[in-house]
Order: C-alpha cells, then structure tokens, then sequence
C-alpha cells in the first residue's frame, strides 16, 4: 500500500511522451553507438527505420547533450517510456543514463530482434537498451543464428514487465543475459523457474 501523496501522483500522472526527436543528430548518435559501442550497424540503422532509436539533443551542465533515446513499448508495441543514453562522455568519462520523465518500467521495455514476442523461439533479458542491441548483435555475428529471438532491458535491475513476460511463448527457451555481478545474479534470479543465464 502507497501513501496518500504517492497515490495521488500515480493518478494524476500525465500520460507519457517521447523526447523531443532531433533528426540532425541521428549521424552523431548512429556513428557513437557503432563506433564507440561496438553495435551491428544493420541493427542499428533497422531500430531508427522502426522508430526504436532516435537522437535527442537537450541543454546540460557542460553544453549540449546529444543522447541516444531507445523507446520502452508494452506486449502491444505502444510506448511506455523510455532509455537515454548521452553519446559525450562527461569530464570524468562516464556517460549519463536515465529512463525519460514518465517512464513506467512495469508497463514496457526496450526490444531488439522481433518486437512479437510471441513469435521469438528465445528470449534473451538483459539490463539495458544497448545491452539487448549488443546481445542480438553476438547472436547474429558469432552464434551465426538468424533465428526467431528477442532480446528484452529491463532499463535496470528491476522485474520484468508482467505484460511483457506473459507475451513470451510457453515453449520459448529463456535466457537471462543481466551482468555478472551481485545484482545481476539476483535478477536472474528472481525471473524465476525455467530461464538459463546466458
């Protein structure tokens, strides 16, 4: 149970929209995620044609920010939030990451590979939009398979949308693909019964 003004929140909550899109940064942002994060080209370029992926432009704290905007949909393919990732490195050099203002992380994810899930032989769930265009990228490349698969963030550590896991196929093989470390382990764990890590 939620408090009074959490619940008050919840119901007067706006509907979510997406980022503003700045088109004449897409060719910073594409060349980031495959030069700079190893991504498939081809599934990059096929995340933009369907509207996964899109380039954002915002002001912050040392100039402009350029960021990579991944769209989170529910089992229906109707946007429910979404993964920012800035494409500059702050001085430190790390990259600031956030889910854009109105996110519902219960409601959607990210997908890479086939957005029906119902259709996808294997379920791959990992923790983040580039996370799940990296895995479907090594299935294709190195595994050689072209086969039937989604890949799902989780935008974190969290569950997965129930919406979403009620969409995969009682037959599909489950992996669970978080990183290898503490909170990693403990998500693929709380998947449940019948999913492999990957």
């Amino acid at each position: 149970h939620s408090s009074p003004v959490v619940a008050n929140a919840a119901k007067t909550r706006r509907a979510f929209q997406l980022p503003e899109e700045a088109p004449e940064r897409w060719p910073e942002v594409r060349q980031h995620l495959i030069q700079q994060r190893g991504l498939d080209s081809e599934l990059v370029d096929t995340a933009f044609t369907t509207g996964d992926i899109y380039a954002q432009e915002k002001p912050g704290q040392h100039g402009p920010m350029v960021n990579a905007v991944f769209v989170c949909r529910d089992a229906a393919g109707v946007p429910t939030g979404a993964e920012i990732k800035a494409t500059r490195p702050r001085p430190d050099g790390s990259y600031w990451g956030a889910c854009a203002i109105g996110t519902d992380k219960k409601a959607g994810s990210f997908r890479a590979g086939l957005r029906d899930i119902g259709s996808a032989a294997r379920v791959v769930v990992v923790e983040s939009a580039i996370d799940a265009l990296s895995c479907l990228s090594y299935i294709r490349r190195e595994k050689n398979d072209y086969g039937p698969v989604t890949v799902i963030s989780t935008a974190g550590d969290g569950p997965l949308p129930k919406d979403i896991a009620s969409a995969i196929h009682p037959k599909a093989t489950k992996y669970a693909g978080q990183d290898a470390n503490l909170a990693g382990d403990r998500q693929a764990r709380r998947l449940g019964n019948g999913w492999r890590r990957f």
